[in-house]
Order: structure tokens, then C-alpha cells, then sequence
């Protein structure tokens, strides 16, 4: 066993076992087979090792090590067992202990299978890896995932849930403990930090098999539809055996993960798992987190009916947090006590809590010398929730030398609770504490603004990016938006997040669409639905394919920010819009510009559409004006059309082409006259017309206003056939009647006077 030094110390234990067994007469030639056998296979190994070492050689071999360790412990003690013991007792252990070393053959011949294949290359790697990856695997769901920092998913603090631990890691090395244990707690316990920890020990160990962290704050990691599908792919990564059996069901079935549960259940976890059971660790452990936080409660209700049904035959461990909610606990309770182990946080004893509580606070407020009687008070007031102190922690930033800690302190520490048994009443009240700081030095537009976006947040189902926030508030400055929250970071996060979603079930379709470098301002699918273009302030507009969720084309052109790209719709081409004043016209198949830049805007281009017929294109600027463009020529049609004294945001066709709809920043939108627009001249319109006696007629020749005769020649007729208003009326005083060269200088949004509309 030299030559691959991790089954050395295991090989050693195992002769050295052999050579202390007695063996009786019956069960001799099954115990010489045997030591032949897995002579052989020593053999075998030290031969093929040298030959072939795929990247995780060294992985597969110590979980072999570990496997065959954990049997010569078994077989010693069965042993020593047998020599106090009545010569029956004796022969059932012999049996026991050869039963061990059958286990140890199966070890060894799979490791010579692994080693052995020829189809080890790095061709055969890259197949393996795409097999994987086809079970689109939630990342982030791994506890120490990247984005565990930004969501602040850590691990206990030093010195704290030793206990709770230390019972865990038992539970997992007991070979006859129940195969699932249960650790649930109200919101705020620390189930989740110490489930994190849990993983390190594990994965320190070598004991960590998979591991999914839900999180309502994440989509993928809330959608339960995506757990087994996760666990599969770390499982394989954990174990070579199991790997090659998982991969022999994607080959025939890609499809798989995405099936329902019980399917992924049954063909990822337990067809594999059953088929490679003696090659895997004794101890290997399934961590699941924060089941409760999943947006499907029936769906968690089926994975732990899956769990229950199927744990006893698995060759691995599941250890499951929630809090108690009434589905989860009805169906852990209504389960055989022999299959589970149950653990309530809430019900550990409070002064053990209390303790940890307490070295938490003195670690994390060292930084600031807060007094022995401030942190009492503060535990005291925490109760058995953690999240009270953690925030506690967040509010006061102890590492940030800017901040005002004392002040901060004393805030908290002078805060007085209510009346009432609530339970969350000390947190209610810290909370209300935090935000009443928060308030207490803005005045007017930003006070407001805290409020508003605070309460955009709340009522928001999903978490919102700045921008996002920004634009509900109806808020031009983001920089405004961010310095507003800050205040509030100890209570409030805040989400960067950006993907794809399903629009019937609420989830994200496969994995994000990550291409630009910088924020995405506009998308739109593709007719047939099998393409969507993103629009970017990068520059560039990038065409995607949504089965697969991978880059088709790349767009550039464009010398600014792209604010609008959009398919014409027979898909063939993309047209953009920039804040570079110009139009492109694209090759959806390409990439290839086929027309522009289209010029004549004299500010940023914000929004484009294209007819139905695909002739014509509108967009709206900046500048206060509409264009409609000849899609042919990138001309033109006409001059642009103006009336709005505001950014003109959003533009689209009418279904018949026949008409234009503009809004804009100056709070109306405009219906304009799109056929006739080739022979529309800036100032009049032909679907307008003042008559011979001076009445001025609507496009259904009724009578809209008379005209005084010495006023007709001067009068502009109004380019667009409708404005709408703020408030919903138009009030026109015909005593004080404006005249001008252009419309959009003589019309004036009305006051929110309560007049009749005329």
C-alpha cells in the first residue's frame, strides 16, 4: 500500500485484524478465499495506479480508505467481543467480522474498477462533467457558496453550540442511529449557522456528501423542484462509484432532473446509491437546510415523504433543518421514531443558549469595549434568539470605524419593550428602534423616500435590485435610492439579481443569462419564443437561446448604452435603440448590421417598436419627440413628430399599425396618426380640418371649436389625434386661446382643477 499512502494505514489494520483471527473450522476455506482475493486485489491496484490518475483519484481512494477503516474497526471489535464471550456467541461474531472483510473485498474491487478503466482520459472527464452539468445544479445552494457572504449565511461563532454539535457529529458516526435527523426551531434560533458548521466538520472529515441551503431571499435556492437535482450533482462530485451509475442514467434519460420529485428521487438517488452500496462510507452525511424556506409546501411535504420511505435502504445519512411549520411537522411526527432523531432548538435549555448568546456578543462587540453589564442586558433581552444579538451586531458595526458605536449602543440599550407576551417582542422593539434612528436625521424628500422605499420592499414579493427600487419609487437617482437604505442595512438587504423566470409557476428558467458587464435596461422574446435579446449599457445586445440558456450572438455597434433592443416580428431581425442618438437594424441570424445608424434624434433614444407588418419603426427620445422610421431605408417617414415637453420613455404600435401611442416625462401619452404620416408636415395634420365657416373638425367631421375668422389662418392643427392628460380631462378656455408656429408651444398641461371636460 505504499504506493497510494491514504490505504496504507487502513491496508495495515486490516492484516494486522487477520492476523489475530481465529478462524473455526467451517468458516476456514471462506476466510483463505478471501485473503487470496483481496491479496489479488492489492496486486491489481499497485499494478494500475501508476498507469492512470484522473483528478480525483486521490478522493475516490480515501473514501476506499475510509470505508475499509471503518470495517477493521467493526471486525476488532467484534473480535475482542468474541474472546469473553460463549463459543455460539463467538461463532455469530466470526461471522459478523467475515461479513466485514466481504464488505472490504467489494471496497477493493470497486476501487479496481475506478483505477482499472481505460476510459479514463480527460475526454471521458469532459464527458462526465457535461453529464453533470445537464442536472443544472442550484450553486449558490452549497453553504459556502460565494454568495454566502452577501447573504450573510455563516457559521457559528467560536466557542458556541458545542454541544449541539458535538451530539450531531456522534449521530453520524453511530452506524445504528436513525438515518435522519430533524433540528427544527422558530425563526432566529441559529438553525442555519449551525448547520454550517455541521457542514465544515463534515467536509473536514470527509463526510460531507451533498449539501442544499434553501433560502426564501434566493429563487433557485427556494425551489424545491431543484433540490435532488443539486444533491445528485455534489454526490457525484463526493463519490467516483455513485458517479458512474448517475451518469448511466443521464445518458439515457437527460430529462430527468427535470421531472417530478419522486422521479428525480427514485432515478438520481436511489437507483445509483442502492447499486454502488458498498462502496460508500458508512458515515456519509446529506445536509438539507431551512426546508420550511421553500415556496412549494407540498413539495417539501413529498421530499420528506421520499426521505422517510427511502432513507432506511440508502447507504447514506440526511440530516434536515426547518422551523416547526404544521405540514413538516405532521410528517416527521406521523414517521417511525426509529428512522428519525428530533432535536428542538427552542426547547434546549435556556441557560445553554444564554451562554452562547454571550459569547457571541463579547466577541463581535470586543472592537468597541462595550461594558459586562450592556452585554448582559442585551443577552438577557436576546432570550434564545440569536437574530435579536445578530442584529444587535449589524446595527452597531463594531469593525466600522465611522460609525458611531456608542451612540448606536446606547439606543439599543435605552429602548424600552411594550406590553405583551409576544414572542418577538424584544425583537419588535429593536427593530422599531433601528428604524426610528434611521428617520431621526432626514427631513423632507428623504425621509419620504426612506418610507416609500421601505414600503415598496415590504409589499415587493420578490427581492429588488436598486435600480428596480428606484424605478417603483419613481426615482431617477439610484445613488438616491442607496444612500436612502443605508441606514436601514442592519434590518434591510437588498437583492442584485437578475434572471430569467417562468411566468405561470413564479421560478427561474435554468441558470442566469451572464454575459454583460453592466446593467441590463431592456429584453424582449423572439416570436416563436425560442430566443430573447438583452439590451445593455455595456453597448452591446446579446441574443440567447432559452432551452438552453447559452449565448447565440453577441451585438455591437452601438457607442453608448443600449436603452431598448426588440425582434421584428417575423424574427429574422433586431432593432436597437441607444443613447448614442441612433437606431441599428440587425440580422437576428447574423449578427450583422443590415441598416444604420439611423440618425435624427438629438438626445438619447429611450424606447423603440415595429409595426406589425414589419415596415415601419417608432422611438422615442430624449429630446421630447417621436420618430417613425421606414424600416427599408432607415429614413424618416416624415419629420418628427413633437407635442410632449417631456422625455418621450415608451412608444408602441397599435395591433393594426395603424396608430402610435407615445408616453412620456411630462406625464401624458399621445395617440398619433401612423398611416398618414408620410404626408404629415410637423405643423398640420389631414385628419384635422377647419371648415369654411371655421369650425375645426375631428377626424369623424364633427364640430370640436369654432374659430373666429381673423384667428383661422393663424391656428395650428394638432399632430397627434389624442392626448391624454394626468388627471384625465383637457380644459380648454376659449377666452384666452394660444397661438403659436408649433402645437407643443401652445398647449399646456391643465392644473388639477375640478372642471368639466370640454
Amino acid at each position: 500500500a505504499g504506493i497510494f499512502p491514504p490505504l496504507k494505514d487502513a491496508v495495515s489494520g486490516l492484516l494486522e485484524c487477520a492476523m489475530n483471527l481465529q478462524i473455526a473450522e467451517q468458516n476456514q476455506a471462506e476466510y483463505d478465499r478471501l485473503a487470496l482475493d483481496l491479496v489479488d486485489l492489492v496486486q491489481t491496484l499497485q499494478k494500475h495506479l501508476p498507469e492512470s490518475r484522473p483528478r480525483w483519484t486521490p478522493y475516490s481512494i480515501e473514501n476506499a480508505a475510509r470505508s475499509i477503516g471503518e470495517q477493521v474497526t467493526h471486525a476488532k471489535q467484534r473480535q475482542d467481543r468474541s474472546k469473553i464471550r460463549q463459543i455460539v456467541q463467538a461463532l455469530d461474531g466470526e461471522t459478523d467480522v467475515l461479513r466485514c472483510y466481504r464488505r472490504v473485498e467489494h471496497v477493493f474491487r470497486q476501487l479496481q474498477m475506478d483505477i482499472s478503466l481505460s476510459i479514463w482520459d480527460l475526454t471521458h472527464e469532459q464527458w462526465v462533467d457535461t453529464r453533470l452539468k445537464d442536472l443544472a445544479p442550484v450553486h449558490e445552494a452549497r453553504y459556502n457558496a460565494g454568495l454566502s457572504v452577501k447573504i450573510e449565511r455563516h457559521g457559528c461563532t467560536p466557542d458556541t453550540r458545542v454541544k449541539i454539535l458535538e451530539e450531531a457529529m456522534d449521530w453520524t458516526h453511530n452506524l445504528d442511529a436513525a438515518k435522519i435527523y430533524w433540528m427544527n426551531g422558530m425563526a432566529g434560533t441559529g438553525k442555519t449557522t449551525i448547520a454550517y458548521s455541521l457542514c465544515e466538520r463534515l467536509e473536514e472529515s470527509k463526510q460531507l456528501g451533498a449539501c442544499f441551503f434553501c433560502s426564501r431571499s434566493l429563487p433557485d435556492c427556494r425551489d424545491v423542484n431543484r433540490i435532488v437535482p443539486t444533491i445528485a450533482y455534489q454526490l457525484g462530485r463526493f463519490s467516483n462509484p455513485y458517479q458512474k451509475e448517475l451518469c448511466e442514467v443521464l445518458s439515457n434519460n437527460p430529462d430527468v432532473s427535470k421531472r417530478e420529485i419522486s422521479i428525480q428521487f427514485a432515478k438520481l438517488i436511489v437507483g445509483p446509491l442502492l447499486k454502488v452500496k458498498g462502496a460508500i462510507p458508512d458515515d456519509v452525511i446529506i445536509v438539507i437546510d431551512a426546508l420550511d424556506e421553500c415556496s412549494d409546501t407540498q413539495g417539501t411535504q413529498r421530499v420528506l415523504d421520499l426521505l422517510f420511505s427511502q432513507a432506511t435502504s440508502l447507504p447514506v445519512k440526511f440530516f434536515v433543518t426547518s422551523r416547526p411549520e404544521p405540514g413538516i411537522s405532521s410528517k416527521v411526527q406521523s414517521s417511525e421514531e426509529a428512522y428519525r432523531l428530533v432535536l428542538h432548538l427552542h426547547e434546549v435549555e435556556t441557560s445553554l443558549v444564554q451562554a452562547d448568546i454571550q459569547t457571541y456578543l463579547e466577541r463581535e462587540l470586543r472592537p468597541i469595549k462595550a461594558q459586562p453589564e450592556d452585554i448582559k442586558q442585551l443577552t438577557a433581552r436576546a432570550g434564545c434568539l440569536f437574530i435579536y444579538a445578530a442584529t444587535v451586531v449589524r446595527y452597531i458595526e463594531p469593525q466600522n470605524r465611522a460609525a458611531n458605536h456608542r451612540n448606536r449602543l446606547a439606543t439599543i440599550i435605552s429602548a424600552h419593550p411594550g406590553i405583551g407576551e409576544d414572542t418577538y417582542q424584544e425583537l419588535d422593539q429593536l427593530y422599531s428602534s433601528i428604524l426610528s434612528q434611521a428617520l431621526e436625521y432626514v427631513r423632507g424628500e428623504e425621509r419620504e423616500l426612506l418610507r416609500l422605499s421601505l414600503r415598496t420592499v415590504i409589499g415587493a414579493r420578490e427581492p429588488l435590485t436598486i435600480a428596480s427600487l428606484a424605478e417603483m419609487t419613481n426615482n431617477e437617482s439610484e445613488e438616491a435610492v442607496q444612500l436612502a437604505l443605508l441606514p436601514l442595512h442592519s434590518v434591510l438587504r437588498v437583492s442584485d439579481d437578475t434572471k430569467l423566470w417562468d411566468l405561470r409557476s413564479g421560478t427561474t428558467v435554468g441558470k442566469p443569462l451572464v454575459q454583460h458587464r453592466d446593467w441590463v435596461r431592456s429584453v424582449d422574446f423572439s416570436p416563436d419564443g425560442s430566443r430573447v435579446v438583452s439590451g445593455s449599457y455595456d453597448t452591446s445586445a446579446c441574443v440567447w437561446d432559452v432551452e438552453t440558456c447559452t449565448l447565440v450572438l453577441t451585438l455591437t455597434g452601438h457607442t453608448c448604452g443600449i436603452t431598448a433592443a426588440m425582434f421584428t416580428p417575423d424574427g429574422q431581425k433586431v432593432v436597437t435603440c441607444s443613447a448614442d442618438q441612433t437606431l441599428l437594424l440587425w440580422d437576428a441570424s447574423t449578427g450583422a448590421i443590415i441598416s444604420g445608424p439611423w440618425e435624427g434624434h438629438s438626445h438619447w433614444d429611450w424606447d423603440v417598436d415595429i409595426s406589425p407588418d414589419s415596415t415601419m419603426v417608432v422611438s422615442g427620445s430624449e429630446d421630447h419627440s417621436v420618430g417613425l422610421w421606414d424600416i427599408h431605408t432607415g429614413a424618416l417617414r416624415a419629420s418628427l413628430l413633437r407635442g410632449h415637453t417631456g422625455a418621450v420613455y415608451s412608444v408602441a404600435f397599435s395591433p393594426d399599425g395603424k396608430h402610435v401611442i407615445s408616453g412620456s416625462l411630462d406625464g401624458t401619452m399621445r395617440i398619433w396618426d401612423a398611416a398618414s404620416v408620410g404626408d404629415m408636415k410637423e405643423e398640420t395634420t389631414s385628419n384635422w380640418v377647419v371648415s369654411d365657416e371655421g369650425w375645426v373638425m375631428d377626424p369623424q367631421s364633427k364640430p370640436v371649436l369654432w374659430l373666429p375668422l381673423n384667428s383661422r389662418a393663424r391656428f395650428v392643427m394638432a399632430p397627434c389625434l389624442s392626448v391624454i392628460p394626468p388627471d384625465g380631462i383637457i380644459c380648454t378656455n376659449l377666452d384666452e386661446v394660444m397661438f403659436g408656429d408649433r402645437w407643443g408651444d401652445c398647449y399646456v398641461p391643465f392644473p388639477k382643477y375640478h372642471m368639466p371636460n370640454v
